[in-house]
């Protein structure tokens, strides 16, 4: 094998991934890429802003803070255990179509927020969204593979959920 040239197209090929896979995974570590990095950019750019723009004092601005950047994960850790099994009893289709649809009322109430109030509940509409929503797309993304292939696909997945962390982490 020294004298051939192997390259990802033919070894991907060889495992048996097609296209409708890949264009899932790259939706999905976008939006998953997305979303990691707004929690860096609430807490070392926004708070800034928000304290001047809403007048807030130095104490209570310290607290609505550090509320900003930790409402988020805390509230999506809590409501993938609290909510995990909607997908079970409604489906999977039908629980990623409502959690993307409120995702996205929590982003525009996020973006024309007039205070701190309502800011704070759009970031809980969207953590609970995204607690709820991130598991059950992990699930259905692997649902599209064949089953010999699902391992590497939850390796690629989970891998690419930590290059996301790590790369949030460098870009703040």
């Amino acid at each position: 094998q020294d004298d051939e040239d192997i390259n990802l197209e033919e070894i991907l090929q060889g495992l048996g991934l097609g296209l409708s896979q890949y264009i899932i995974w790259g939706i999905l570590f976008v939006t998953a890429l997305s979303h990691k990095l707004t929690m860096y950019f609430m807490t070392s750019v926004l708070n800034p802003y928000l304290r001047c723009e809403w007048e807030l004092d130095t104490v209570l601005g310290t607290s609505i803070g550090t509320s900003i950047g930790t409402s988020n994960p805390i509230v999506i850790a809590v409501s993938g255990v609290l909510f995990g099994s909607l997908a079970d009893k409604y489906g999977r289709r039908t629980v990623l179509l409502a959690t993307s649809i409120s995702l996205l009322i929590g982003s525009l109430m996020a973006a024309f927020s007039p205070n701190y109030w309502v800011f704070l509940l759009a970031r809980t509409l969207q953590g609970i969204c995204t607690g709820i929503g991130f598991p059950v797309t992990f699930i259905f993304a692997t649902e599209v593979v064949n089953t010999e292939f699902k391992e590497l696909a939850v390796f690629t997945m989970a891998l690419s959920a930590q290059l996301q962390q790590l790369g949030g982490v460098f870009l703040s």
